[in-house]
């Protein structure tokens, strides 16, 4: 097993393993990955073109695949966007913006909100005015909004973009973007945990990044961590897994090094210095 080292990429990208996983354990543990699964279900439901486009996305991921192979020059583009054969149909998404209000009957259930935006006085006039004016015709008193990350990919014909802040460096809460309506009484009630989810991941996630700090070496981490080659991305686990290769450069000594007449001249300095007292 080859030796490797732990870099603040690879500490980053192990944290951010570690934070997928633990949203989604907390999520089943909490009964909150039921009405999740239940609500993209029926995004996918929604329409028959739309299930046919996600198969075919299915299929044109198999066929990509070997089209980079054939043709790497039209797929060499890490952006995609200048690329002649493109990887996406359909672009998959892993976090889903929810507002949930029981109060507002179930016939407004699964409703998409294009824009939303909660009363922020500030918003009235100015830059991003007239998003929030619109926005803010589809808030409701008691509304929930919910972003939840880090979900399996999925596929929708929504682009959820609800995000909790607004302005620079998130200081100020003001919940906006684009979302979906949850008005059922016992999927909000089931969903009402995510909050606190997310404030035991923030936690779990501090104490982790400071055990991980403590950590130099990959094969360390797996020997200590129960699950951690789950946590390790793949390249790392490819790299780590590598037999270890002596080293085939000879070392050489100084008799190799040392031509005989320097060995010479060097021996016989040396006798002179001990002859005159010197050494």
């Amino acid at each position: 097993m080859a030796s490797v080292s732990m870099s603040i990429t690879l500490r980053d990208q192990i944290s951010e393993n570690f934070k997928v996983q633990l949203f989604k354990a907390y999520r089943v543990h909490n009964n909150i990955e039921a009405p999740i699964n239940e609500i993209i279900n029926h995004i996918y439901m929604l329409n028959d073109d739309f299930r046919c486009a996600v198969d075919l996305q299915k299929e044109w991921n198999v066929l990509y695949e070997k089209l980079k192979i054939s043709f790497p020059d039209a797929t060499a583009h890490s952006s995609g966007v200048y690329d002649l054969i493109k990887p996406d149909l359909i672009t998959e998404q892993t976090s889903i913006g929810l507002i949930m209000n029981p109060t507002l009957g179930l016939s407004s259930n699964y409703t998409f909100y294009d824009k939303y935006a909660t009363p922020e006085e500030e918003m009235s006039s100015g830059y991003g005015s007239q998003d929030y004016k619109l926005g803010i015709r589809n808030y409701h008193k008691d509304d929930v909004p919910v972003v939840v990350n880090d979900l399996d990919a999925f596929y929708a014909p929504y682009d959820f973009g609800l995000i909790y802040h607004r302005g620079y460096f998130q200081k100020e809460y003001s919940p906006h973007g684009s979302a979906l309506l949850i008005t059922d009484p016992k999927m909000c009630k089931m969903l009402s945990g995510l909050g606190e989810l997310e404030q035991k991941v923030s936690s779990k996630l501090i104490d982790f990044k400071s055990y991980l700090e403590k950590i130099t070496t990959l094969k360390k981490f797996v020997d200590e961590w129960p699950g951690a080659m789950s946590l390790i991305p793949e390249e790392y686990k490819r790299r780590m897994l590598k037999k270890a290769i002596k080293s085939t450069v000879q070392t050489l000594t100084p008799e190799q090094i040392i031509p005989d007449e320097l060995k010479r001249e060097m021996n016989e300095v040396i006798l002179t210095n001990k002859l005159t007292g010197e050494v």
